[in-house]
């Protein structure tokens, strides 16, 4: 085969990876906007549910439309995160300070590290 035919296959197989993406972040949307519309938040369940289809519908969404792994799951452990302070009644200024401080020095840490481990 050359050396043609094999970059077409690839970026035939990453176009189709990219919608399967696609597809498959709208379904987790669609999930959880059923979730929030039809189930009544009664038992532990439902909120463990929620939380985990949101994270993941964030962070996949994040990484579908912005390429970045690292932002992406960042972004949605802080959300999340926040989410659980705010079901929990705990949510204030100063949680929201110590969480945005460890999500920005993850962040940093992870910067510095890139190009040193590979």
């Amino acid at each position: 085969m050359s050396r043609a035919k094999i970059k077409i296959k690839r970026k035939v197989k990453i176009q189709v990876r990219d919608w399967l993406t696609g597809f498959f972040v709208l379904f987790l949307w669609a999930c959880l906007l059923f979730l929030i519309l039809t189930v009544s938040p009664g038992s532990w369940w439902v909120i463990a549910g929620f939380l985990t289809l949101f994270f993941l519908a964030v962070w996949l969404s994040f990484l579908r439309f912005a390429k970045s792994g690292k932002i992406g799951i960042l972004l949605a452990f802080f959300l999340t995160s926040v989410l659980i302070l705010l079901i929990f009644r705990q949510f204030h200024w100063l949680n929201l300070l110590l969480l945005s401080a460890f999500c920005f020095a993850l962040f940093r840490m992870g910067k510095e590290t890139d190009g040193k481990n590979r």
